[in-house]
């Protein structure tokens, strides 16, 4: 195909390499439920990446997301991105055209604290935006401030402990709501929702929808892959 070129992979998962060659491609599906079972039907499908503009204006895969979800999905709704798409500029995206993020972010993420309430008399300068920097992997330090549940997540069950806190981290005007995620075997993730409406266990098990996304992909490319490769005898 035209214009394939070398792509990095950031994935947990070990079997897949760290580098391949392809197309980024931009999917939007539709979480559905039938029954007790919940299928991402494909909504949009489209390569992202091509010839590049040589004034440097050309936008980002983060701002070719935010405009498919922006066309295609209704105010109110909640939309659920891979850790890649964490922007806060996305999210000041989403917050304009009345849209709900959860996705992940990085470990290293650093947020701020909101202000204390302001003084009847305020000293002389300009005031305060942002309030105390706080790196978020710190919190995992103290264990007593979190809490212990057994979640339904990817087709079983699993103890886990997750801390909630809400912090300013694209905007001094809007919070957002981390939820501290510690797995049983010691893995560390941090979420993020822009709704702080929902509580820490909903938006662990909203992100873990996500997967069915990586299901509906392996369904769409199973019988083109199976024309390719010779069955095994």
């Amino acid at each position: 195909m035209p214009l394939v070129k070398k792509l990095h992979q950031e994935s947990d998962n070990v079997t897949k390499p760290e580098w391949i060659r392809g197309h980024y491609f931009g999917a939007i599906s539709l979480l559905l439920q039938s029954g007790d079972s919940l299928l991402a039907v494909p909504v949009a499908l489209e390569i992202q990446d091509g010839v590049e503009k040589t004034d440097n204006k050309s936008p980002s895969l983060v701002d070719k997301m935010s405009g498919l979800c922006r066309e295609y999905i209704e105010a109110g709704s909640y939309v659920i991105l891979d850790a890649y798409f964490a922007s806060k500029a996305l999210i000041q995206e989403f917050r304009y055209h009345s849209l709900h993020l959860i996705t992940r972010v990085k470990i290293n993420t650093v947020a701020r604290a909101p202000l204390p309430p302001s003084p009847l008399k305020r000293g002389p300068g300009r005031p305060r935006c942002w309030g105390k920097r706080l790196e978020l992997r710190t919190l995992f330090h103290d264990s007593d401030s979190l809490t212990t549940e057994c979640l339904s997540l990817y087709g079983k069950k699993q103890s886990l402990s997750y801390r909630t806190v809400d912090l300013h981290w694209d905007s001094p005007e809007n919070l957002v709501r981390f939820v501290l995620v510690l797995w049983s075997e010691g893995k560390q993730i941090i979420l993020l929702s822009t709704d702080l409406n929902l509580s820490g266990a909903e938006i662990i098990l909203a992100y873990s929808w996500r997967f069915k996304i990586e299901v509906t992909f392996r369904t769409l490319i199973g019988p083109e892959i199976a024309k390719l490769t010779p069955a095994a005898k």
